[in-house]
């Protein structure tokens, strides 16, 4: 229920652990990192001219994404999603 309401402390909260961990830490802790990175790349991710919709949210890479067109038609939106991740 609460779950969205704390993501940004969340965030600062993992920054702060991820400085101070060791390396044995730090693959222990890969795939919480992974999955808060492709969470945060989602929408770009999910864009037609980069792959196609999957079944439960998931995507599949295009073999060719229009990357040059997508990066051309909205530069703006795609640099304020990017300073996100």
């Amino acid at each position: 229920l609460f779950g969205d309401i704390s993501s940004s402390d969340d965030e600062a909260d993992l920054e702060k652990e991820r400085r101070s961990m060791t390396i044995a830490q730090i693959l222990e802790k890969s795939p919480k990192y992974a999955d808060l990175f492709l969470e945060k790349v989602k929408p770009i991710m999910l864009d037609p001219k980069i792959s196609n919709a999957a079944a439960g949210g998931a995507f599949t890479m295009l073999e060719k994404p229009e990357i040059e067109e997508f990066l051309n038609q909205g530069p703006k939106s795609l640099q304020k999603l990017l300073r996100k991740v």
